[in-house]
């Protein structure tokens, strides 16, 4: 397979919304030349499902379907368009099959027409809330990988049994055995809600603290992001220190090109990304949803 899903993080909102994001890495191939592998870079956070009508019950174990069904995808003239004249045409979320679009796997996640349509939908997620978080432990990696053939089926986007997720806007992670020393401490992420364009177009998103008496901590946010505004697809960079030194601070902030920035003008840009701070064996994760404020 071109690509890998690690860090898994989903999350439900008070509405009975949800999604379920991770970091994806790989490299380009394509169906004439499967031994192709040309790397594509840094991770990236991605959302891999999203989910309505959620009702929530952190007391047990939960099966929910992702979306997918009448899901509508953005595609460049040169890709393989998006049928919709069959029952239960759809697509994975767009930042997915964005990615796909660079491994060459992209009509492997949205209905084109093919036989293989019917195998596209993710399956069911199932949610087990007694498993908990444990720190340093991780989920299975959730994976979509195509059989053979035309258009093959991926599987669901989920592992069988993923951690807990509390109700409103938190989130979980999947459940692990704890193998970190009692005395290390875990990072602290603070995220922003709403925030103003700075000099150079940049914006805090997030503050990290590393914990005193620990080694450096370690600082995980994709290179660049993507975001759609007035109907065009941006690339923002994304600011923030590999290292951070213990009892010491720092910041994760987003850069928006000229071009962007012209293209918000006084409006507003919601954006999203998975920040990870490793603090020796254990691992804070937050996911940051910040709405940028344009400058006009």
């Amino acid at each position: 397979m071109p690509f890998t899903v690690v860090d898994p993080e989903i999350a439900f909102s008070d509405d009975g919304t949800g999604s379920l994001t991770a970091m994806v890495s790989g490299c380009s191939s394509s169906q004439a030349d499967p031994n192709q592998c040309t790397p594509l870079g840094a991770p990236r956070e991605v959302t891999l499902a999203t989910f309505s009508g959620v009702e929530v019950d952190p007391s047990g174990e939960m099966t929910i379907a992702p979306d997918y069904a009448g899901v509508e995808v953005t595609l460049p003239p040169e890709a393989v368009p998006q049928s919709k004249g069959t029952p239960g045409w759809g697509a994975w979320p767009q930042s997915f099959v964005d990615f796909q679009l660079e491994t060459g796997l992209s009509s492997y996640w949205y209905s084109s027409g093919g036989a293989a349509d019917p195998k596209k939908p993710p399956l069911p997620l199932t949610i087990d809330f007694a498993g908990g978080e444990a720190p340093g432990g991780g989920s299975q990696p959730p994976g979509g990988e195509p059989g053979p053939g035309e258009g093959p089926g991926p599987s669901s986007p989920g592992p069988g049994s993923g951690g807990g997720a509390g109700s409103g806007s938190s989130a979980g992670t999947g459940s692990g055995s704890a193998g970190s020393p009692a005395a290390t401490k875990p990072a602290r992420i603070a995220l922003a809600k709403n925030a103003e364009l700075g000099a150079g177009g940049t914006v805090a998103v997030a503050s990290l603290a590393c914990p005193a008496g620990a080694g450096p901590c370690e600082a995980i946010v994709p290179e660049r992001l993507a975001a759609r505004i007035a109907g065009k697809r941006y690339l923002l960079a994304v600011l923030a220190p590999a290292k951070i030194a213990a009892g010491k601070g720092a910041s994760v902030r987003v850069r928006l090109p000229r071009a962007a920035r012209a293209a918000l003008g006084d409006g507003k840009l919601t954006v999203r990304l998975l920040i990870v701070v490793r603090s020796g064996e254990r691992a804070t994760k937050r996911v940051a949803k910040v709405t940028i404020v344009g400058q006009g």
